[in-house]
């Protein structure tokens, strides 16, 4: 096993190979957001919750990094690039424009685990040009120095029509592009259904995760999605605000543990932690 495929290994829980990451990088798209106005506090609680990694921007991890001594604790993985989503801040619309942030090396120098990317449909073609290249470079550093590398389609560019985001077969090509590129995990939104996200974790010879996109008002929804897409082959989450933005965050973290570790049922986490909307 090579030294990159023993980090990714790293970034799932033995006892059924899947992960529960929580994104806390959405103040470094979007500034001073609701509900993630004390990043630092929040990644304590993580911590204390025994996920299995955390999605940091560069400038949090700095500030938290000392709080990652134990073995046990949860996997780091850096938002190594930027999508800018708006000229003035705390406003937001489709992606504008994308670059590379940081550097492979600032990331092992400070001790992350893992970078996350983003692969942007439904930019102009310059900006789309620019966004390949940016995970071609990454591509050949992450290689170079063993690092695993984490790729998001991501088809919510400022020129994607509107509704085709959510189109299964575009989210279908979309991850296919992603996994073209070089990608050695996947963060990936759900199709919808269990059927067309089978496409993806079937033709992926890297693990699938799926991100949690805006919030979900319906907590019983969002657990279904989570059984329907680990039953389609995903191996687990990458969700932000609807942990960090529920009213009873611990508990719906110890459902989803149960869920992606355990194969619990949502009825059962449900009636066990008390999470009926």
């Amino acid at each position: 096993m090579s030294a990159k495929e023993m980090k990714v290994k790293r970034l799932f829980s033995p006892e059924r190979s899947n992960s529960l990451v929580i994104a806390l990088d959405h103040g470094f798209y979007m500034g001073n957001v609701q509900g993630l106005e004390a990043p630092v506090a929040m990644v304590k609680k993580l911590i204390d919750s025994q996920v299995d990694g955390v999605l940091l921007s560069f400038g949090v991890g700095k500030a938290t990094v000392n709080l990652f001594g134990n073995k046990v604790n949860p996997s780091r993985i850096l938002a190594i690039d930027h999508a800018l989503m708006y000229s003035i801040p705390g406003q937001q619309g489709g992606v504008l424009e994308h670059s590379l942030f940081v550097g492979v090396e600032e990331a092992l120098r400070w001790g992350f685990d893992a970078v996350k990317c983003l692969l942007v449909f439904g930019l102009d073609r310059e900006t789309q040009r620019r966004n390949f290249n940016n995970i071609g470079k990454l591509v050949a550093e992450c290689d170079r120095m063993a690092m695993p590398l984490m790729i998001e389609p991501f088809p919510w560019g400022c020129d994607m029509p509107e509704g085709k985001a959510a189109d299964p077969e575009l989210i279908v090509h979309c991850c296919r592009i992603a996994l073209e590129c070089g990608a050695d995990i996947l963060k990936v939104p759900y199709t919808g259904d269990v059927k067309s996200f089978r496409k993806i974790t079937r033709q992926s010879s890297v693990p699938v995760l799926i991100l949690g996109g805006p919030k979900i008002d319906n907590v019983q929804s969002m657990l279904q999605m989570v059984k329907n897409a680990t039953k389609a082959g995903g191996r687990g989450v990458v969700f932000g605000r609807n942990i960090w933005g529920h009213k009873n965050m611990k508990s719906l973290i110890e459902a989803l543990k149960e869920m992606i570790h355990s194969g619990a049922t949502v009825k059962s986490v449900m009636q066990k932690h008390a999470l009926g909307d």
